[in-house]
Order: C-alpha cells, then sequence, then structure tokens
C-alpha cells in the first residue's frame, strides 16, 4: 500500500538524474524502514551458544581455553616459539571439534 502512496512525482520533477535517482532511493528506503526495519543484535562473545550444542563438552572446554591462552601468549611475545604452541594447541582443539561434532 504504501509504495503506492508514495510521491513518485517527485522523481520526474528536476532535469538532474542524479537528484531525481536521491528522490527514488529515499522513497524506497522510507517504505523500507517502515515494514523491514534493520534491527541490531548484540552476540556476546562468552554467550551459552556452545550450551546447547550436545558435542560441545567438558574437553572442548578445556582445549579452546588452552589454545586461547596460547594466542595471547604468542600475540605478547611475538616469538616462534609461542606460536608453534598455538598452533599446536590450535590444531588440538580443530581436531577434536571436528571429530567430535560429527
Amino acid at each position: 500500500r504504501d509504495i503506492n502512496n508514495a510521491n513518485w512525482k517527485g522523481v520526474y520533477t528536476d532535469d538532474d538524474i542524479n537528484i531525481n535517482y536521491d528522490y527514488f532511493e529515499n522513497e524506497i528506503e522510507q517504505i523500507l524502514n517502515k515494514h523491514a526495519p534493520i534491527k541490531r543484535k548484540l552476540i556476546h562473545r562468552n554467550s551459552n551458544i556452545n550450551k546447547n550444542n550436545p558435542w560441545w563438552n567438558d574437553d572442548l572446554k578445556r582445549l579452546s581455553e588452552i589454545k586461547n591462552s596460547a594466542l595471547i601468549k604468542w600475540r605478547q611475545s611475538k616469538s616462534e616459539v609461542d606460536y608453534n604452541l598455538f598452533k599446536k594447541a590450535r590444531n588440538s582443539f580443530n581436531s577434536s571439534n571436528r571429530n567430535s561434532s560429527i
């Protein structure tokens, strides 16, 4: 209904196509915002998402914590030894995660 009631005459009033397009775009945007507004959703990093997955278990949680602490340590030190420890922890977590979710 709103699309039929919009003032489309404004699209044809100017000789400049850019002004006409801006008017058209504004009319469409107002209609869309009324019927399908953009909603923002905040996703928390430590949410309960994993608790709802049956394959998530204490072992994966422990491996995830080890991986994350190794990542933080490597980012702070920038050493190759810490990077290799992080890669090992990451690969261990990913492998276990892949196997448990199958």
